[in-house]
């Protein structure tokens, strides 16, 4: 099970390893995704084996309080479901917000946990391709270690070990400098897009550094944000099937970067803005 609109290539693993995904769409309640309990549990009735949790959530930039990981867990621990939670925004979370991980609520919810991390996001270390995958049930964990020998995986590239440890010992005061960057990044795009764009709604982000964006003002039909954006604009964007239908109408703004070239992204956008009364 994932929580719809979703970060496809989860989606996709699912498929490719010849299991039946189920979704369970979000709800948008007052500018807010919330997970929809009563369907979860109406599909869980039928047999799911593993939810696959995005914590903070990629697109929508939800930061799960611990009331709503409580509520899931317990759904995981009646329906016997292992839980799989993806981390790797963890260390992009707002203002008035905080994290928690899953496994930490109890130790009957850390034995059916699989917590998975990575310094790719936080540090750009993406191209190593390194991860923590923290794995507390003893049983789970040899059986995932076994699926690595059997896929061929024995070792991270000889670069990653100490890129990770550096990242994870001595980068503190850049990482601080970092999330103070993308906050006021985050800031200048919602501003630009309410005296630019006034008709496109930005779900305000908890967590991580994307902006989900309802385009449906403009239109609801995504060729035409492509042609908008894409073609006309010439500007990169995820749009919003590439995270299931649920995404139709939408997309997600990266603005981990540096702020001229946010601004530029930005004005070719309100150049050609289809709503635009000049």
């Amino acid at each position: 099970m994932i929580h719809t609109p979703a970060y496809q290539p989860i989606a996709k693993a699912v498929a490719i390893n010849g299991r039946k995904l189920a979704e369970s769409p979000l709800r948008l309640v007052d500018g807010r995704y919330e997970i929809d309990f009563e369907d979860m549990e109406r599909q869980m009735q039928q047999g799911v084996k593993m939810v696959l949790l995005v914590s903070p959530h990629n697109p929508t930039g939800r930061v799960w309080t611990r009331e709503e990981l409580e509520r899931l867990a317990e759904l995981c621990i009646t329906y016997d479901a292992l839980i799989v939670s993806d981390d790797i925004h963890a260390d992009f979370i707002h203002e008035g917000h905080e994290h928690t991980i899953i496994a930490k609520l109890s130790e009957e919810i850390a034995d059916r946990s699989i917590i998975c991390t990575s310094p790719g996001k936080t540090f750009n270390l993406a191209s190593l391709e390194i991860a923590n995958i923290v794995i507390p049930n003893d049983g789970l964990r040899e059986r995932f270690k076994d699926g690595l020998q059997q896929a061929g995986m024995h070792n991270p590239t000889f670069f990653a070990v100490p890129a990770l440890e550096t990242a994870y010992t001595a980068c503190d005061d850049w990482l601080q400098e970092l999330r103070a960057y993308i906050t006021d990044n985050i800031s200048f795009a919602e501003s630009f897009m309410a005296e630019h764009m006034p008709e496109l709604k930005v779900m305000k982000p908890e967590g991580t550094y994307l902006l989900w964006v309802d385009c449906t003002a403009c239109s609801r039909n995504e060729s035409d944000l492509v042609k908008w954006i894409e073609e006309q604009s010439r500007v990169s964007v995820s749009f919003g099937t590439s995270f299931g239908q649920a995404g139709e109408g939408f997309v997600r703004i990266n603005v981990a970067a540096p702020r001229p070239l946010l601004r530029e992204a930005l004005e070719r956008m309100a150049a050609h803005y289809p709503l635009s009364k000049n």
